[in-house]
């Protein structure tokens, strides 16, 4: 089962806020639009897969902390959505489909990685 949030349009409630995916649940995360998610944190659960698509606008995901649990962990950014932004993987596979500026991505323990 997965939990989705969806934070598209300009300027959302998930502007600037501290997003924690409910445990036991796999998370998807939109964030679409100018500053729809610029700034603050997106936890997803700690043993279930993750994934976040930022696009349709700069700074969609701009300057975002997302924090990968144990699970697959997918980010995908499009244009200039993901300047800024740091992914930090857990120990799952993790992958990040970079724009430009691409974010910066942390393995950590990560066998399976991509970087930007």
């Amino acid at each position: 089962t997965t939990c989705n949030i969806d934070c598209s349009g300009q300027g959302t409630p998930c502007d600037g806020a501290d997003i924690v995916c409910p445990p036991d649940f796999d998370c998807a995360v939109l964030c679409s639009g100018p500053d729809a998610c610029d700034t603050g944190t997106i936890t997803c659960p700690p043993d279930f897969g993750c994934s976040l698509i930022c696009g349709g606008g700069t700074d969609a995901c701009g300057d975002q902390t997302i924090l990968c649990g144990a699970g697959p962990c997918h980010v995908e950014c499009g244009g200039e959505a993901c300047q800024g932004a740091t992914v930090t993987c857990g120990s799952g596979p993790c992958s990040v489909a970079c724009g430009e500026p691409a974010p910066s991505v942390d393995c950590l323990s990560a066998c399976a990685c991509s970087e930007c």
